[in-house]
C-alpha cells in the first residue's frame, strides 16, 4: 500500500481544525502521550491526519476524524546511526609559550661525606710574636760544697781572743751569742747574730767566723736553723753583705780551740 504523506499547509489547517473539534479531551490517542512522538491517524487510503507533534498534544482517538482511521505514532529523532570512522589526525599545533617558572623544591638530603683532600703546602713563616712576661723567680739551689779556704786575709780589728764570747768584733760586724758553750775540746756560739740580723748556715761564714775568733783552720762544724729573717748577712769573700734570697739561718758556730 502506498502511504502518501502530506506535509503542506493544507495538513496544517487541517491539524488546526482537528485542534478546535478535539481540544483538551481526557483520551488518550491510542495510549500514547509521549510529547517527544508524531502523533497521527491513518486510512485505509493511505490519508495521514497529525494530531500533535514537539510537546503539542491533541488527544482524540482517531473515529472521531470519520470513517475507519487507526492511531500511529513515530519518533520526532530516529535511532542514533552507528559511529563514523575516525577522523586523519590534525597537523601539530604551534609550541605553546613557556610556563611560569615553577615553585622551589624542598632540599634534598645531604650528600655522603666525601674523601679527605692532599694537605696543602706550608705557608710561610710568620712573625715572631712579641716577648712572654717573665716568670717567677725559681726557688734557691742547695748550697753548693765548701770551697777551699783561701789566704789568710788582713787581721781584724782585734786578735783571736781563743773563745766565743756574748759580744765580739768579726771582720767589722758584732757578733752576739745567745750562749756560748766553751770546753778544753772547744767553743760554740749559739743563736749567732751580726748586728743583730741572721747569718746564713754555709761553711763560708761557719769558717770565717772561726778563723776570726779562734784562729785560721779551726772551724769544725755549723748547724742549720730555720728559714733566715731577710734580708740576712753572706760573706761575700772580703766582706759581709745583706742577701734577700731564701736560705736557711745558722743555728750555733763550733771551733777548735788552739
Amino acid at each position: 500500500m502506498k502511504i502518501r504523506r502530506k506535509f503542506t499547509l493544507a495538513v496544517l489547517a487541517t491539524l488546526a481544525a482537528v485542534t478546535a473539534v478535539v481540544g483538551q479531551s481526557a483520551f488518550a490517542h491510542g495510549g500514547n502521550t509521549d510529547p517527544n512522538a508524531i502523533h497521527a491517524c491513518v486510512n485505509r487510503l493511505g490519508e495521514v491526519r497529525i494530531l500533535g507533534f514537539q510537546g503539542l498534544s491533541i488527544d482524540g482517538p482517531c473515529p472521531l476524524l470519520g470513517g475507519p482511521w487507526s492511531a500511529v505514532h513515530w519518533g520526532i529523532v530516529g535511532p542514533s546511526g552507528p559511529s563514523g570512522a575516525s577522523g586523519p589526525s590534525g597537523p601539530k599545533g604551534t609550541t605553546g609559550a613557556t610556563g611560569a617558572t615553577g615553585a622551589t623544591g624542598p632540599s634534598g638530603p645531604s650528600g655522603a661525606t666525601g674523601p679527605s683532600g692532599a694537605s696543602g703546602p706550608s705557608g710561610p713563616q710568620g712573625a715572631s710574636g712579641p716577648s712572654g712576661p717573665s716568670g717567677p723567680t725559681g726557688a734557691s739551689g742547695a748550697s753548693g760544697a765548701s770551697g777551699p779556704s783561701g789566704p789568710q786575709g788582713p787581721s781584724d780589728l782585734v786578735p783571736p781572743v781563743g773563745s766565743f764570747t756574748p759580744t765580739q768584733l768579726v771582720q767589722g760586724a758584732i757578733l752576739t751569742c745567745a750562749t756560748t758553750p766553751t770546753d778544753a775540746s772547744g767553743t760554740s756560739c749559739m743563736d749567732p747574730k751580726l748586728n743583730g740580723m741572721d747569718i746564713r748556715a754555709n761553711t763560708n761564714e761557719a769558717t770565717r767566723i772561726c778563723d776570726t775568733v779562734t784562729g785560721p783552720g779551726t772551724f769544725v762544724g755549723a748547724f742549720i736553723g730555720g728559714p733566715a729573717a731577710i734580708p740576712y748577712f753572706i760573706w761575700a769573700g772580703t766582706t759581709w753583705q745583706l742577701s734577700s734570697v731564701p736560705d736557711n739561718r745558722m743555728l750555733q758556730v763550733f771551733c777548735n780551740i788552739v
